[in-house]
């Protein structure tokens, strides 16, 4: 019995030295991108365990997080059975790593892998806030193309509009108008996305981001004045 113990014990110790040497393995194949690797060490019993466990959490997230990252190794862990609507401790999803870092393919790679568009933080904000925030067109398309609802508020009573008014970002508030977006929700203070864009920007720009609410509700065969908001008063 006791050399039985004995060999239950080296057998363990070495199922956890293996452990620690698989996760080194994976750490190097996340940090050199290398997505060949990383799906080999996936494909085995262990790293399908570790992608479903605390290990594919953090891996998501950091590699959402990645400026440069090309989305690959995210699309493996993914496969592998990783969340894609993994939180940080804070309640952030993945997909928000992704906006903030401006990384369109990393998001692109959670939306197919199942994220939710409409995934919240603990503030209420989408990644269509970040999007906005940091004035990324593409990134607030694909998106919307995914299903993100524009105007949903967050804590504060702010839209993605509200964001990108305040960011000055007219590609986005284009984007988001092509994909349907009219622009009706108002903040707290009772303005519209576009009245906020109005009262900081110039003449030029405020004149072109009327111009494209009007013909997108003129589109749907209703009067302008119905489905666009209104304008501001002069000076405004």
């Amino acid at each position: 019995m006791g050399g039985s113990g004995r060999r239950g014990r080296r057998m363990g110790k070495s199922g956890g030295e293996g452990m620690v040497e698989w996760e080194e393995g994976a750490r190097a194949a996340l940090r050199s991108a290398d997505a060949g690797r990383l799906r080999e060490l996936l494909a085995e019993e262990r790293g399908r365990e570790a992608a479903r466990g605390e290990w594919g959490r953090r891996a998501v997230l950091e590699e959402a997080g990645r400026e440069w990252g090309a989305g690959e190794c995210l699309r493996e862990l993914l496969k592998a059975g990783a969340d894609p609507d993994a939180k940080s401790e804070r309640g952030s999803p993945a997909l928000h790593f992704a906006a903030q870092a401006g990384n369109l393919r990393s998001a692109r790679a959670l939306l197919e892998g199942g994220a939710d568009p409409n995934g919240a933080d603990g503030e209420g904000r989408t990644a269509g806030h970040w999007a906005a925030s940091g004035e990324s067109a593409e990134l607030a398309r694909e998106l919307l193309r995914f299903g993100l609802d524009p105007a949903r508020a967050d804590a504060r009573g702010e839209s993605m509009g509200h964001w990108a008014a305040t960011a000055g970002s007219l590609a986005v508030l284009e984007e988001m108008i092509q994909a349907g977006w009219r622009g009706l929700e108002r903040n707290p203070r009772g303005e519209t996305a576009a009245e906020v864009f109005s009262g900081r920007y110039g003449a030029e720009d405020r004149a072109r981001l009327w111009a494209l609410l009007e013909r997108a509700a003129l589109s749907e065969g209703a009067p302008a004045e119905a489905e666009a908001p209104s304008r501001p008063r002069a000076g405004i």
